[in-house]
């Protein structure tokens, strides 16, 4: 059962009062190198409009990017909420070092954390995904789904919340100690699946709640470029005080990579890779290959002569007999490395169903047909007691390659995994870990 607040008609009354406070933020400025806010991790926050979150009755992403300096656990990225009963949180590290998402409505604390340390000095992308339909969280850095839990709460549950905060906590908690850069809420599942971080600025849809591209580099304000009026000041008014952020130059974000494929040449025994995609910095590409989808390693690598958008290619003269996976690691100096999607290969001439990683580690399971297929594909999983614990259908077009969330319903054992489709029934069985 989910619950209902009834919202005071002060905090209506605050929202009006704090939008004509702002109204006159200055324009945004025009994309290219960019501005963005640094917290110096001593008392530094920005302020948002009270009930930024309110809206948001279903499925939600929250994504920004953020350059993280490092220190104390619980710092916060953001901190939604009216008091020490009720917020929305994203920390970079908690006293374990993994990031964190999570949301408190008073002694219902539900939360997912990552499962690696948060990296330091580089501008990372965080999303975090929350199914309205199966409550699973997902919480991705980079792109690539690093741990998933349970989250039964909706955000407008928070109420119109007031205390609204980008590197302050409603608790005695450290100060965000680092730069923010980005910043987008959207009440829809904008990723469902490992995808390539967007490191042009967010775009607006109708999807988005509240979108911030801190990109005003002076004043007090900075505008809610969905058109909304969740605007935000630096520190707790417009007025010049010591808890402002400071505007900065921010840094080149990291490489883009816009498309990744790796196809097997049986009659000569090779794999090659082709991969398109962007330096603004020195920078390398380095090719990736595994047996069983999980542990990787380098068959070659690809330097550029100098930082721009091309097309690449590199061949596999050795590669592995039947079935092998291939990924792209691009990295750029002073950003994070950037992983592509897994692309499974099989120089046998077969027609089996491809599954990995297999034994599975994670939250994700990819799944491959050996032929593109359009129509109704239903995916299920049964475990060893004989039980259906899974069972999803779709219907595709042209389409070969899928994945499935691995909840809480999918402990570790062994499961048989079975794909039909139009043209029949294929099946492996999987070890989940």
């Amino acid at each position: 059962m989910r619950k209902i607040y009834h919202l005071p008609v002060l905090r209506t009354i605050g929202l009006a009062l704090f939008s004509l406070a702002i109204a006159a933020a200055p324009a945004k400025a025009q994309m290219g190198a960019g501005t963005d806010l640094s917290y110096d991790g001593t008392d530094d926050y920005l302020t948002i409009a009270p009930g930024v979150v309110a809206g948001v009755t279903g499925d939600f992403t929250i994504e920004t990017w953020i350059y993280w300096n490092g220190g104390l656990s619980f710092q916060r990225v953001f901190d939604f909420g009216n008091d020490q009963s009720n917020w929305i949180v994203l920390t970079p590290a908690t006293p374990s070092g993994q990031p964190r998402f999570g949301i408190d409505l008073g002694g219902g604390f539900q939360f997912v954390d990552g499962t690696t340390a948060f990296p330091t000095n580089v501008w990372t992308h965080v999303a975090i995904t929350v199914n309205d339909a199966t409550d699973v969280a997902t919480i991705y850095i980079n792109g690539v789904a690093d741990g998933t839990g349970t989250i039964t709460t909706h955000l407008s549950d928070l109420g119109s919340t007031v205390n609204n905060w980008l590197g302050k906590s409603e608790f005695s908690d450290p100060y965000f100690n680092g730069q923010i850069e980005e910043l987008r809420i959207s009440n829809v599942l904008r990723y469902t699946a490992n995808f390539t971080p967007p490191v042009a600025q967010f775009t607006s849809d109708a999807n988005t709640v509240a979108l911030y591209h801190f990109n005003e580099g002076s004043g007090q304000t900075t505008a809610d470029a969905s058109g909304h009026g969740f605007n935000g000041v630096r520190g707790a008014s417009t007025a010049v005080e010591s808890a402002d952020p400071t505007w900065v130059v921010n840094s080149v974000l990291p490489v883009r990579v816009a498309s990744f494929t790796a196809a097997a040449d049986r009659s000569n025994a090779t794999v090659t890779a082709q991969w398109t995609a962007s330096l603004d910095r020195a920078g390398s590409f380095i090719v990736e290959r595994s047996a069983n989808g999980t542990d990787f390693t380098a068959v070659g690598n690809v330097v550029p002569a100098s930082a721009s958008t091309g097309s690449y290619t590199l061949r596999d003269e050795h590669p592995l007999s039947g079935r092998s996976y291939y990924r792209l690691k691009a990295t750029e100096t002073g950003s994070a490395s950037v992983y592509s999607r897994i692309v499974a290969v099989n120089l046998s001439a077969g027609g089996e169903l491809t599954v990995y990683p297999n034994p599975v580690k994670g939250s994700l399971i990819s799944i491959e047909l050996s032929q593109p297929f359009s129509g109704d594909v239903v995916i299920s999983l049964t475990n060893a007691a004989g039980a259906r614990v899974l069972t999803q259908k779709l219907n595709v077009a042209n389409r070969k390659d899928f994945q499935v969330n691995r909840t809480a319903a999918i402990p570790a054992g062994t499961y048989m995994l079975e794909v039909s489709t139009g043209t029949g029934k294929q099946s492996k069985m999987i070890v989940c870990q």
